[in-house]
């Protein structure tokens, strides 16, 4: 058991990786470029992390059955807006009150989401 949850860990934070680091590229193209909000960015780029994630998470990191997509996947999506709601809020926290320079500030809150997304993930969306 603990070595299958290392394993996974370790498998959900190179998938993970690959999706925030897309989801960190949108965010910062896209403030750097559109000159929208930083929140606005960070959603966006989110976004875009969610549709790298999921298709990783559930073929490759949890090996989950495709017949438990129409459960799993409406799982996925509530975890992922809860990480959502605490990544804005971290960069919100770290840009407003402590004043992190925004690239960072996006960096932390995908780093709280990540550790929210695994979690729940782990032991809700793909449980067996």
């Amino acid at each position: 058991m603990r070595v299958s949850l290392i394993r996974q860990a370790i498998k959900y934070a190179l998938s993970g990786g690959i999706a925030a680091l897309g989801a960190w590229t949108t965010s910062f193209v896209l403030y750097n470029l559109s000159h929208w909000s930083y929140l606005a960015c960070q959603s966006m780029g989110f976004l875009v992390g969610l549709a790298v994630n999921y298709p990783l998470s559930h073929r490759w990191t949890f090996r989950s059955p495709s017949a438990m997509l129409s459960r799993q996947l409406p799982l996925f999506i509530g975890v992922a807006l809860m990480g959502l709601a605490l990544n804005e809020g971290a960069v919100w926290v770290a840009v407003a009150s402590a004043h992190i320079a925004v690239p960072i500030a996006m960096a932390m809150g995908l780093f709280t989401a990540f550790l929210w997304n695994f979690t729940a993930n782990r032991w809700i969306t793909f449980a067996q």
